[in-house]
């Protein structure tokens, strides 16, 4: 149901709230919104936008796969960055290594009960893989939430190198960064840190490294890693920083 509080709260009529919002507000005001800025297609982009929500963005394939002209697409989701409805996470660029990685950025519904209701799954059982995306982008929010509120001034970023290590979530916390692996999983290993350390090769900075999972206990890994349940991680680690 995502966590909009008069969706969270009411177990009878969530769902249809849900429906209602992604009706009225998100496929009528913005796209009149889109069609003041003389751009169309909106309707096929905003499902397309919440089908691939935090993933890393690739505007050529985006544009292929909708018959939308790629700067038609760059526009909307400029749109749904200046209605609130998504936000950036941008790509993180090494100062010093010479190591590639990637540009692209990604873009996060700013509801996950919106964007699965933007689908039409918002009443469905979702699969193992899917609640695992959810719970990354979920995390994400999260983080990015806390930092809004809490008026951080912190640099949100993800990192992605050519060889397709991973990173889910960069934090800049100005002398150190915060590398962070979202699981979905009960149980983490050793081997799942193979993002966090390539991340530490080209950074400028000191690097915390986590990995955030929904088991009960901390772990600690042989380079510095340390495994750690979610919710102790938003409760008690995030705000000391």
């Amino acid at each position: 149901m995502g966590t909009l509080p008069g969706v969270y709260l009411n177990d009878e009529e969530g769902a249809e709230i849900l429906a209602s919002y992604t009706t009225i507000y998100l496929r009528e005001e913005i796209q009149a919104e889109a069609i003041a800025k003389n751009i169309g297609a909106y309707a096929r982009f905003l499902d397309l936008a919440a089908e691939v929500s935090g993933d890393w963005i690739n505007y050529s394939k985006l544009a292929s796969d909708s018959e939308i002209p790629k700067e038609t697409i760059r526009r909307f989701y400029s749109i749904l960055e200046e209605t609130l409805i998504a936000f950036r996470i941008p790509s993180f660029h090494p100062k010093k290594s010479k190591r590639r990685v990637s540009h692209r950025d990604r873009v996060l519904f700013f509801d996950l009960g919106v964007r699965n209701a933007v689908l039409g799954v918002h009443r469905s059982e979702l699969s193992a893989t899917e609640k695992g995306r959810l719970f990354e982008q979920w995390f994400l929010l999260q983080c990015l939430y806390f930092s809004r509120a809490q008026k951080k001034d912190w640099k949100l970023m993800s990192y992605r190198s050519e060889g397709g290590a991973e990173v889910d979530l960069i934090i800049d916390v100005g002398k150190k960064y915060l590398a962070i692996e979202c699981k979905y999983g009960k149980t983490v290993s050793e081997q799942q840190a193979r993002g966090l350390r390539s991340f530490e090769e080209i950074s400028d900075k000191p690097v915390e490294k986590w990995m955030v999972y929904q088991g009960e206990s901390v772990q600690a890994f042989s380079e510095g890693e340390r495994a750690i349940p979610f919710k102790q991680f938003l409760l008690a680690e995030l705000p000391k920083y």
